[in-house]
């Protein structure tokens, strides 16, 4: 279950850290925080669009489960070969 939780996030959080400080009770469920979700929603979005964020997502998502890989092996190989003079 402990590596279950650490491996698998839901899409957001939401604790009480004086109640809950080892994070054990997510609270983006509880109905009662909707507009605290919806203000940090809200907030996240803004700063993001400060930022020039466009969400973009390059290269092929590492999914769940999924080894390890680089995200382009043979990248810096073909930037070497690139940068050698011409003989």
């Amino acid at each position: 279950m402990t590596i279950k939780r650490l491996v698998q996030r839901p899409s957001e959080e939401l604790y009480d850290l004086i109640v809950d400080p080892y994070e054990l009770n997510n609270l983006a469920g509880d109905a009662r925080q909707t507009q605290r979700l919806e203000s940090m929603r809200a907030d996240l979005s803004g700063w993001m669009k400060e930022q020039g964020d466009k969400q973009t997502v390059f290269g092929t998502p590492l999914m769940i489960g999924e080894p390890v890989t680089l995200i382009n092996p043979g990248a810096k190989k073909k930037a070497n070969e690139k940068a050698k003079p011409a003989n």
